[in-house]
């Protein structure tokens, strides 16, 4: 009867299971393994860092398919590897790291941390070799889940396991037969699409046909006849979650009404059809929806700056054009003392006042129907005022009287903000501002994305004295630009 060390039957099993090349750097936890892969002929390819081995067997499985280890040291050795593994995690890599860990319960080692809970947190599998007797068990079960369920895997190999001694035959492991592709009944493909269809109204036919493509857009996966959101979609695309973005379609459907007529503007230099104007109400009311989740970053953006809640609290706000009242509903958040006063037409701030029910901010904001031209606003009373998102669709002159009403309802000490896309002042970048700007040629006589000079020119001419701006806001769209001008 043979005798061997678990590492050396586990090393004989991985080459027999179709291993041939594995990347890593030596340690002593690691170290029985490696040796016994090369003695099973497996070829060990050693890296200057665990990351490198990591990222080049990462690259080696996706273009061989090949069952692919990584050997790595305990404590030190697998952290610093954790950045490739994750990144092979989120690819769905059949990669199989084996990774050796301190013996069994010696929690007090300098390099004893729980490795499951680490390799989990970056989206891998995480196995181990429990005892001498289930390791070989132990080690098909990683090995099948790294092919099979193409996962990337990290088994974890505790040194007294490694060292235990297994007596007998030690008969080769065999994967289990791959089962065929499941081949969904036709039949329940059509009644599947029937039953979306009649859920959201649509032709049966035209839904299957729609459906089918949408995991070329990453939004759907098809398994075995079935359709399920990818995580992608089930975050931002679910009505009722505060991730929610679907609303934006309604900014995109708009704007490109006017796109498909940039031939004419190009001629004319006049807009086909407008958004800068009351007869557009039934557009703004889904509009002011589709950009919250651009608007929502810069407002809390705008809190930090100001320390509204903190230094700043009791103020006195009026947000014209709020839309949404996203700005008014987030300095309630942070402020309940806050006067908050919205201008804007009659049914956006219907809409307002629904959203403002629903987060439980109802009668919190007063709200005044009107257009920031015509509509009197008191002098001398509020502490900040608003303008966000709509700068873009006012000509020159509009924009200096509104910035001149502005400057007449603030306080003295008072902060004047805009929020808008604002490119670089030779107009080069950021891109997304620069092709907005085609957009506000299309839907407005004489609006687009101005630059800081022309807004500072415009605000010195209305009598601010101090002008500040903060791009870079993050989680919203390049060029999202505060420009704070104070009274």
């Amino acid at each position: 009867m043979s005798t061997s060390t678990v590492a050396s039957v586990l090393a004989k099993d991985l080459a027999h299971l179709g291993a041939r090349r594995c990347f890593g750097l030596l340690g002593t936890a690691n170290f029985k393994i490696s040796h016994g892969l090369v003695e099973a002929g497996v070829e060990l390819i050693s890296a200057r860092h665990e990351g490198n081995a990591a990222s080049m067997a990462d690259a080696y499985a996706k273009a061989t398919g090949e069952l692919t280890l990584v050997s790595v040291h305990s404590g030190p050795g697998l952290t610093n590897a954790i950045t490739g593994i994750g990144e092979a995690a989120k690819s769905r890599t059949p990669l199989l790291v084996l990774a050796g860990d301190v013996p069994t319960g010696n929690v007090k080692s300098n390099f004893y941390f729980e490795q499951a809970e680490l390799v989990r947190s970056v989206g891998a599998v995480s196995e181990r070799t429990h005892t001498p007797q289930s390791a070989r068990g132990d080690l098909l079960r990683a090995v099948t889940r790294a092919l099979r369920d193409r996962q990337t895997v990290v088994l974890s190999l505790p040194l007294d396991v490694q060292d235990a001694k297994l007596n007998g035959s030690n008969a080769p492991l065999e994967l289990t037969t791959m089962p065929g592709r499941l081949q969904p009944d036709p039949q329940d493909v059509r009644r599947l699409a029937e039953a979306v269809a009649r859920e959201a109204g649509t032709d049966a036919r035209a839904t299957r046909i729609v459906l089918d493509s949408l995991p070329a857009l990453g939004l759907v996966e098809k398994r075995a006849g079935k359709y399920f959101l990818t995580p992608t979609a089930d975050v931002f695309l679910v009505q009722g979650k505060p991730s929610y973005v679907g609303d934006f379609r309604h900014v995109a459907l708009a704007l490109w009404d006017g796109m498909a007529h940039l031939k004419e503007s190009l001629k004319t230099g006049k807009p086909l059809s407008r958004m800068d104007t009351g007869a557009e109400l039934k557009v703004w009311e889904k509009l002011v929806l589709g950009i919250i989740v651009i608007a929502e970053p810069a407002a809390k953006a705008l809190c930090d700056l100001l320390k509204i809640g903190g230094a700043r609290k009791g103020i006195k706000v009026l947000d014209i054009a709020g839309g949404s009242s996203i700005f008014g509903m987030t300095i309630l958040s942070r402020d309940p003392s806050a006067q908050v006063t919205q201008l804007d037409w009659p049914n956006v701030n219907a809409v307002a006042k629904k959203l403002n029910r629903e987060r439980g901010l109802d009668g919190k904001i007063r709200f005044i129907d009107g257009e920031h031209q015509g509509a009197k606003i008191e002098t001398d009373y509020y502490d900040l005022v608003l303008a966000s998102n709509f700068c873009r669709f006012e000509s020159p002159a509009g924009n200096q009287k509104l910035f001149a009403k502005a400057y007449s309802a603030l306080t003295h000490g008072g902060i004047f903000v805009i929020n808008d896309f604002v490119p670089n002042e030779e107009r080069t970048e950021p891109t997304f501002a620069l092709r907005f700007s085609v957009y506000t040629l299309t839907h407005t006589p004489e609006g687009e994305c101005w630059i800081l000079s022309q807004y500072s020119d415009w605000l010195k001419k209305a009598g601010f004295k101090s002008i500040d701006s903060h791009g870079d806001i993050p989680k919203t769209l390049p060029g999202t630009t505060l420009i704070l001008a104070k009274k």
